[in-house]
């Protein structure tokens, strides 16, 4: 991991009783606190914005919505669905960088992670209202489609079928989002769903980043902190975008082999790196291939990362020995990644 990721230059997060959700993340912010603050809704979700030294969110939304309106699927006009619709395309470099990323993950992880998943989410579509198990000849169907997904780049022209970034595009939206901060002078937070940015410093402390307890009915519970300098933040659950039928838990994290909800013990995976997007498809990942693989990976990309198991066993990589601490009185192991 780059030494700026542990740098202790921001102030504490978590404070004192002013309450935000955002998705498996949550932050505290204080009473006396002197940020500007704002929140908007993109990506399928609430954005919250806290910024020191510099009110920059009504651009943060406008390059949150840019981000949008060029990597969502579900719009018309954007890369990723005429990609779908069969264009070959030039991309922009930050849009290349994210699907080369895609590709190499996907390699990496014997094609468990992919961003070539659209005829299974879209069968699932966890944002619905109402949600149901698909019917077997309906999922045996999709993942025919599957079979003919796809994603390439040739002479600079990507090519594609099937594409859905729902796993890296809020912390792609984050990464756009600090530069936003960075090109201003400001120091704060972006919050994205399950993704964080942490950017810059007040007073010379540490942030410090409250995950969700994933064994609450309340969204506001608190399972563990992290103390941490400037980085990105990304928690991929099970409890989250899911529902029961017959006593069963559904979810959205999907296994393409199977099509199906991934089977595992874990309920919870936050990752820690130095981009946005990666940390965002890494959660992903790792929920996908379990805690092994995910060392070997975590040492790839330089990332460090907290597994919470359906037994509230939370086991942790080394580089955050002393950064986590634990609020429901559960002992946190810490392993060597590689």
């Amino acid at each position: 991991m780059k030494d700026k990721l542990w740098k202790n230059t921001t102030v504490y997060l978590v404070a004192a009783a002013l309450l935000v959700v955002s998705a498996c993340v949550i932050f505290l912010r204080s009473k006396t606190n002197t940020a500007d603050e704002g929140s908007f809704f993109a990506m399928g979700t609430y954005v919250f914005v806290t910024a020191y030294k510099n009110d920059c969110t009504a651009e943060v939304k406008s390059t949150v919505e840019k981000c949008e309106s060029e990597i969502s699927h579900r719009i018309e006009s954007s890369y990723i669905a005429r990609l779908n619709d069969k264009k070959a395309l030039a991309l922009p470099d930050y849009l290349s960088d994210i699907l080369d990323m895609s590709l190499e993950l996907c390699e990496a992880t014997d094609g468990k992670y992919t961003a070539c998943i659209l005829p299974l989410t879209s069968l699932w579509n966890f944002d619905a209202d109402k949600k149901t198990i698909p019917e077997a000849s309906a999922l045996e169907e999709a993942l025919v489609r599957m079979d003919e997904c796809f994603l390439a780049c040739n002479d600079g022209l990507w090519t594609g079928m099937g594409i859905d970034l729902g796993s890296v595009g809020k912390g792609a939206a984050c990464d756009a989002a600090a530069e936003v901060f960075k090109k201003n002078g400001a120091s704060g937070v972006i919050a994205v769903g399950g993704s964080l940015a942490l950017v810059g410093d007040k007073n010379k402390k540490a942030w410090t980043v409250a995950v969700r307890d994933p064994f609450s009915d309340s969204a506001s519970s608190v399972f563990l902190t992290l103390s941490l300098g400037e980085c990105f933040v990304s928690t991929s659950g099970s409890y989250e975008k899911c529902f029961i039928e017959n006593q069963k838990l559904y979810h959205h994290i999907l296994d393409s082999k199977t099509g199906m909800p991934a089977e595992s013990e874990l309920v919870s995976v936050t990752v820690i790196t130095d981009s946005g997007a990666l940390s965002d498809a890494l959660s992903t990942a790792f929920f996908l291939v379990g805690k092994e693989r995910s060392l070997t990976l975590a040492a790839q990309y330089g990332a460090q990362v907290v597994f919470v198991y359906a037994d509230k066993t939370v086991i942790a990589t080394e580089g955050l020995s002393g950064k986590i601490t634990s609020q429901s009185g559960t002992e946190i192991t810490y392993e060597a990644v590689g």
